[in-house]
């Protein structure tokens, strides 16, 4: 039966007109370099994140036009399809595409509007406008700052509009122009983001009449010192692709014809061949080499030289022995070599060390003078080593010191805000729901707003975040936070880490599996951090994945000067439950996190010292390894997150 179908299907086809496509113009807004520019001064355009994010700046509602183009032309008499896929992120405003643009009085525009799920089609003549399709409803639109698909088709003496994949109006147009462009209207505060637009020609075919071979693009590699690559480019035909080989073995190949295939990668020349078919049979062959180098191993053979290793904390400067009041103390130091960084460890224990070779470990101190010894080894096994001693005085002496200070004043802070969000159930069934997030959520809101100085009217407490209410939840941050002021941003939910791109994400919950418009990069979320005005800025985030949002790793009875000291200095730390791995449901990270800010009897503790206080208790009981340090580039000067806890 199915062999009938199929040479039914055969006879229609040939019965038909058949339309191939061929792409002329894709941009997917890695960069600028195609120069898209807007044409109104309160409107800011951005490449971000494989995406043009435009934002409307003006501080008022404006009924002007707010119109980016691109200066690229093409000819719009003949046949062509524009596709583009787009996002409202904020504002209840028409956006969509423009096309046939001559000049500002001269152009067309086709507006979508989620809220009301309306479309419209415009013409614009010396500056008159004409509706072609007058505001009508289809229930093809998706609401609510979702994803929506535009698509644009010139065939013949008609133009016909598509919204995600369904045909919702044809009209007559008259053509003048040649540029295209996005349109967002004119609502203060609007934000749109645009995935990727192509324009494509059209060529009517015959049955069996293309006998013109695929055209093969490779977009990159060439040179690599990586023992697998992902090799990219594109393929184009009138008729249609049927399939791509690389080195005979089956593509992935999306449906404007971009391909790509992982491989592996012997050192020096490998050799690959591309084979493109449409579905006429014709075939076109692509040959090239991409290299692969060793990687450099600079005087790694010849290193006979030990580790250079500088302490930078505590101060040893001078030979002069440190002397402290306090239980913990974390050792920092630097360790250079020319042929790289095998360990370091303290007292015979391994500490955390970076790509940089900037280490550290934290330590327990007993009362009187703790002998510590650093040692630091390369990978050719050459040795150093650092000899101090840290005193540690008695409490009763710390005391003694608290009460003759007649200078001595209470940790003057400004107010203490937090952002609490906990994700459990999501609305794509393919991404499985959690039990614990917003349990544990509500605990830590809990002992921050009855144990700490966390005032419930200042704690934003999320529970199954969408996209729209986290980010509104950032900005609305940075409208109320003062740099005297305090923030805590803790998140539980799904995370995400994409290897390729080298990004990790956090996941609201109208997230989709196949797409990452409503996924929430790290690098964004480190901009919000670096943006908002905060005194000190601490972020907790309990998820898979979420020590990505680091790139380098980097104590009290009443306050005393040198924790003044340490409030005094602007900081934006991060705190995870791991590294680059899953973790999993139930979460220890957040049990001894929780744990020990309940039973913690010090009225002032920091945040590396909280952290150093249950770390190795989530080791010894989970398989997970927790993370502490520095956001990179958001405004740490070195200071810390003080808790305050009740009096």
């Amino acid at each position: 039966m199915k062999k009938y179908n199929l040479i039914l299907g055969l006879i229609l086809l040939s019965c038909m007109s058949i339309y191939g496509q061929n792409s002329i113009f894709y941009e997917d807004f890695i960069d600028n370099s195609n120069n898209w520019y807007s044409l109104n001064s309160g409107q800011v355009i951005e490449m971000r994140y494989s995406k043009l994010q435009v934002f409307n700046t003006d501080k008022v509602e404006s009924k002007v036009n707010k119109t980016i183009l691109c200066p690229v032309e093409f000819n719009q008499n003949s046949d062509f399809t524009i596709e583009s896929s787009m996002t409202l992120i904020s504002g209840a405003t028409g956006n969509g595409l423009i096309w046939n643009f001559k000049d500002t009085k001269n152009y067309c525009k086709f507006l979508i509007t989620d809220r009301d799920r309306e479309y419209a089609v415009y013409q614009i003549i010396n500056g008159e406008a004409k509706a072609l399709v007058l505001w009508s409803n289809s229930s093809s639109i998706n609401k609510n700052f979702k994803k929506n698909i535009l698509k644009i088709e010139k065939k013949g003496s008609n133009t016909n509009f598509y919204i995600n994949g369904t045909k919702i109006s044809s009209v007559s147009v008259n053509y003048t122009g040649s540029k295209i462009g996005v349109f967002l209207g004119g609502v203060k505060g609007a934000k749109l983001e645009v995935d990727y637009i192509e324009v494509s020609s059209q060529t009517e075919l015959g049955n069996n009449t293309d006998k013109n071979a695929p055209k093969i693009t490779i977009i990159s590699p060439s040179i690599s010192q990586e023992k697998q690559i992902t090799i990219k480019g594109i393929v184009t035909d009138e008729s249609g692709i049927f399939e791509v080989l690389i080195n005979g073995q089956d593509t992935y190949i999306d449906e404007r014809g971009h391909f790509s295939k992982t491989v592996l990668l012997a050192i020096g020349n490998n050799s690959f061949n591309v084979v493109a078919t449409d579905i006429h049979k014709n075939t076109s062959n692509f040959n090239f080499t991409i290299e692969r180098k060793q990687k450099q191993q600079n005087n790694i053979v010849t290193d006979n030289s030990p580790p250079q290793i500088t302490i930078t904390q505590p101060n040893i400067s001078r030979g002069l022995k440190p002397v402290k009041q306090t239980k913990l103390i974390t050792i920092q130091g630097k360790v250079t070599d020319a042929s790289g960084i095998f360990e370091v460890l303290v007292n015979g224990e391994e500490a955390y060390i970076d790509a940089q070779g900037n280490f550290s470990k934290t330590v327990l101190l007993a009362i009187g003078d703790n002998s510590f010894i650093v040692t630091a080894t390369d990978l050719k096994q050459n040795t150093s080593t650092k000899n101090f001693i840290i005193e540690r005085t008695s409490n009763q002496e710390q005391q003694i010191v608290v009460n003759n200070n007649t200078n001595n004043t209470q940790l003057k802070t400004g107010k203490y805000y937090a952002l609490i969000i906990g994700n459990n159930n999501y609305t794509d069934n393919s991404i499985s729901s959690l039990d614990e997030p917003i349990n544990d959520a509500t605990k830590l809101y809990n002992v921050l707003t009855t144990q700490y100085t966390f005032e419930p009217q200042n704690v934003a407490f999320l529970k199954d975040a969408t996209y729209v209410e986290m980010i509104e939840a950032f900005d609305n941050l940075s409208d109320k936070i003062t740099p005297n002021d305090n923030l805590l941003v803790f998140y539980a939910g799904h995370g995400w880490w994409n290897e390729t791109k080298k990004l990790g994400y956090w996941l609201p919950t109208d997230a989709k599996k196949n797409s990452t418009a409503f996924w929430i990069a790290n690098s964004r979320i480190s901009d919000y951090m670096g943006s908002i005005n905060s005194k000190h800025t601490l972020l907790i985030a309990d998820a898979c994945f979420s020590g990505s949002i680091f790139k380098t790793r980097s104590a009290f009875a009443d306050a005393q000067p040198s924790i003044n000291k340490l409030y005094d200095l602007p900081s934006k730390k991060a705190m995870t439950s791991g590294n680059l791995k899953e973790v999993p449901d139930k979460s220890m990270f957040l049990y001894y996190l929780v744990k020990k800010l309940e039973n913690n009897n010090e009225k002032y503790i920091s945040a590396d010292m909280l952290f150093a206080s249950f770390r190795q208790a989530v080791m010894n009981n989970s398989q997970t390894e927790p993370q502490f340090g520095t956001i990179q580039n958001a405004g740490d000067e070195g200071g810390e997150f003080i808790f305050i806890r009740r009096q």
